[in-house]
């Protein structure tokens, strides 16, 4: 099977385990809400689909045809931006 056989949500939930996908924070760059503003500010450099501020880390992901998303998980809840 190719990955064009692949379902989306099946991609989607094995993306850290395919290497596309990771938390992780950077403290020689800031916490975890500076580097997520600095990374979400220039989309087109980091090429990301989803980018998530949770808090004390950041969720970053890759895949061929990148959304962007950026958002925020607060209160048990996703919103838009980082906020």
């Amino acid at each position: 099977m190719n990955n064009a056989d692949v379902p989306d949500w099946v991609r989607a939930r094995n993306r850290p385990k395919l290497g596309t996908a990771c938390d992780f924070t950077c403290a020689a760059y800031g916490n975890p809400k500076q580097v997520a503003s600095f990374i979400a500010n220039d989309p087109m450099r980091f090429q990301f689909n989803q980018l998530i501020y949770e808090g004390s880390w950041v969720h970053i992901s890759f895949s061929e045809n990148p959304k962007y998303q950026v958002l925020t998980y607060t209160g048990g809840v996703y919103v838009p931006g980082i906020v």
